[in-house]
């Protein structure tokens, strides 16, 4: 697919990829509460952004979004923006 991409979105696909990468390295100690906040930067963002980039994956099979309109929806996640 990055022939098919611009470079922009390359940059919010790998963004997201890292902050899920980021939260599932750490998920056990997060879930056990083990996990320190203010620790790791890129953890905390992670974490802040777990439930949001989770939501944007779980479309049902049915469900169409646009590749231009999901890539603003995965911007406006990243960018911290209320969903």
């Amino acid at each position: 697919m990055p022939a098919c991409q611009t470079p922009d979105e390359r940059v919010i696909q790998t963004e997201a990829r890292q902050s899920l990468s980021a939260y599932a390295n750490m998920e056990e100690l997060i879930r056990i509460g083990a996990y320190r906040a203010g620790s790791d930067p890129q953890i905390d963002r992670a974490i802040q952004l777990n439930p949001a980039l989770e939501s944007f994956l779980s479309q049902h099979k049915d469900d169409a979004t646009p590749l231009a309109e999901a890539f603003e929806q995965l911007q406006a996640i990243l960018s911290g923006e209320p969903q």
